[in-house]
């Protein structure tokens, strides 16, 4: 699929220690090396020793397929499937399967910012957003998307969607005009 590369390991350490938020010398300290050593790899300037990639799954609780890039091409597809499929629940307003679908998707990819950004919208949309909890789930959710993610796009719908909720379902003008800024 054009456009889809596989990340390489430093790419994904830097992703995974940057959603721990760590910065890299907590990092290098949990691992008893240098700091210099961990921004050589998130430079890709060099590699870790393959004797540290138990430690690093472990402290950042993936697999070490998704810490060495392994399948990341299959595993945007499926997302990327994911969410068509709860695209097309939406145009048809089966707004309960839709959340469904959005929640089983996160399991399955919990820290991914595409499908955390699917499943606000689908909190919020039709009769989803009239259940107690939901709202506050969504924005909950896209202030992690505005903190966590560095995609501009998801960042940007975050943005608006956290000022069209404050403005129209809490009430909040202080809030709306604060993310509106």
């Amino acid at each position: 699929m054009e456009g889809l590369k596989q990340m390489t390991i430093g790419q994904n350490i830097k992703r995974f220690r940057r959603n721990a938020n760590m910065t890299q010398e907590e990092l290098a300290d949990m691992l008893s090396i240098s700091s210099q050593a961990v921004s050589r790899w998130e430079t890709d300037a060099t590699m870790p020793d393959i004797a540290l990639i138990p430690a690093l799954v472990s402290i950042f609780g993936v697999s070490s397929d998704e810490l060495l890039g392994i399948d990341s091409i299959r595993q945007q597809e499926n997302v990327d499937r994911c969410i068509q499929e709860i695209v097309n629940l939406n145009e048809t307003h089966q707004y309960y399967d839709m959340l469904n679908a959005a929640r089983q998707a996160m399991k399955s990819y919990p820290n991914n910012m595409k499908l955390m950004d699917t499943l606000a919208f689908a909190l919020t949309s039709g009769e989803n957003a009239k259940i107690e909890g939901h709202i506050d789930e969504a924005i909950t959710l896209y202030k992690l998307i505005l903190e966590k993610s560095v995609d501009n796009v998801l960042r940007f719908r975050a943005t608006a969607a956290l000022c069209r909720l404050y403005a129209e379902t809490k009430r909040n003008k202080e809030q709306a005009l604060y993310y509106a800024k």
